[in-house]
């Protein structure tokens, strides 16, 4: 086995921690040791922890470190950081670079399935109802400047926030690559308040991601935040720049099952360059806590969905991973039983949730929330 992050990635987390990718296991002593501010980036993938796991993988054993993309290939799945990779830099030669940047949390949205760390707005909403301690997210990359010697090896910069349009550091990190970088950024964004003049500047190619759940009105409640007129706007225009490809996300959960199909007839009418499926990382925001009750209406939509999808024009390996991500879910609800506690818990924190937030839930969840378990 091999894993090309082992030689080509990098990602900097909030903590200001460098890794090989975001799914590196980290402990105390690495991350001590790992900090920006104590090691020669430029011979990252040099250092003997690296090193080491790289010959782990390459005698076909699994390093500590890499205990996630472990778990998910030992259940035959395909979706690992690091099978991934193969695809990511099967074009990267010698000592280039994928750099995955967070340099901060600050968010202007509260969406439905969004943690503290990832979401200044989310963690509010934690800390008011003691869900977490008001404990401090150290968001201060706000220089840049080590990068510099590494720039012509970056060939592709993954951007994340917070909301990167948004966050006051990574609009610092966009500043510092308009004059110090000609990579591929490719920049996962919630389509509110988009920085053109930061897309007219930039000499290299922008891949915008947009985070898509839903259209409309119900857009606007499982991404709180969403003024949904203003992201379709966005979401438009960025299609007129030559320099940008645009992408969607989507991150599929009770909250937006049933609304997958009213999202997918908005996309079919126009197909980005690529559509990403993703399910929330939460056990209780999975299948499993659809009440089987609600089950039949939304595997229908499922059906018609791929119905859909057959009939269109969309280049074969796009339409061919909707159609997985559409066939999976149904499956799951086919034939995965009804989680009592898992979906108590969603219950719960979606009651709790939208309670602060003052939003109304049942006028999008199909009344799901209505339903009484033992």
């Amino acid at each position: 086995m091999e894993c090309k992050f082992l030689d080509h990635g990098m990602a900097i987390g909030y903590d200001q921690v460098v890794k090989p990718c975001c799914a590196w296991k980290v402990n105390e002593n690495y991350n001590n040791k790992f900090h920006i501010s104590k090691i020669d980036i430029k011979e990252f993938h040099s250092y003997k922890e690296i090193v080491d796991a790289k010959k782990k993988l390459a005698n076909g054993a699994w390093p500590e470190a890499c205990y996630r993309c472990k778990d998910i290939e030992q259940q035959d799945r395909k979706d690992s950081t690091r099978l991934n990779g193969e695809q990511a830099y099967k074009n990267f030669i010698d000592k280039d670079i994928t750099l995955e940047l967070r340099p901060g949390n600050t968010c202007n949205f509260a969406c439905q399935t969004c943690w503290p760390t990832a979401s200044s707005r989310v963690k509010q909403y934690y800390t008011k109802l003691n869900l977490i301690k008001d404990t401090d997210i150290n968001e201060n990359i706000t220089d840049f400047r080590y990068l510099t010697e590494l720039s012509s090896r970056i060939k592709t910069v993954i951007l994340l926030g917070g909301e990167p349009f948004y966050d006051k550091n990574c609009l610092k990190f966009l500043k510092f690559a308009e004059t110090n970088l000609t990579a591929n950024i490719i920049i996962f964004t919630n389509g509110s308040c988009v920085d053109y003049d930061f897309i007219e500047k930039y000499k290299g190619k922008l891949t915008l991601v947009f985070s898509l759940d839903a259209i409309g009105t119900p857009a606007e409640y499982v991404r709180n935040g969403t003024v949904w007129p203003e992201v379709l706007s966005n979401y438009s225009k960025c299609k007129n720049y030559k320099n940008v490809e645009q992408r969607v996300n989507v991150t599929t959960s009770p909250y937006n099952y049933h609304l997958l199909e009213e999202l997918i007839d908005f996309l079919i009418e126009d197909w980005p360059n690529v559509v990403t499926f993703g399910g929330a990382y939460q056990p209780e925001m999975s299948e499993q806590s659809v009440p089987i009750e609600y089950r039949e209406q939304i595997i229908l939509s499922m059906d018609r969905i791929i119905k859909k999808l057959l009939r269109t024009t969309i280049e074969e390996g796009q339409r061919q991973n909707a159609i997985n991500a559409i066939a999976s879910i149904s499956s799951n609800l086919k034939n995965k039983p009804f989680n009592k506690n898992l979906f108590q818990r969603w219950k719960s924190l979606t009651l709790s949730l939208d309670k602060v937030k003052n939003q109304k839930p049942d006028d999008f969840l199909l009344g799901m929330l209505s339903v009484e378990v033992d």
